[in-house]
């Protein structure tokens, strides 16, 4: 038999099908960390809300949707009232007013 056809392939190729399957398996991670944050957080408080947040917030400026999006069981109004709380304990620091605000992650 040829070993030309038994080569493995080469390294560019090689790279391509490792890159796919971390990125289909960080995929899969997220949608199932999204999941059991949506089926769990119905139990949280404010502050475990917060905390978590921070943990899977990784830098930079936030908005209050941002955050929302993480927690797909509560109201508008909590999350306005997690925010105003976390600000005033000094967790993460206020930009802005009215739709302009954002927040950061002290």
């Amino acid at each position: 038999m040829n070993s030309a056809h038994l080569s493995k392939p080469p390294t560019e190729l090689k790279k391509k099908n490792r890159i796919k399957t971390i990125h289909s398996s960080l995929e899969i991670i997220f949608k199932s960390s999204t999941e059991l944050l949506n089926i769990q957080n119905f139990n949280l408080t404010n502050i475990d809300r917060i905390n978590l947040f921070k943990t899977i917030f990784k830098g930079g400026f936030f908005t209050r949707k941002e955050y929302l999006l993480n927690f797909k069981n509560i109201s508008s109004a909590t999350a306005s009232r997690d925010l105003k709380f976390a600000t005033e304990n000094g967790i993460i620091e206020k930009l802005g007013e009215k739709s302009a605000t954002k927040y950061r992650c002290k």
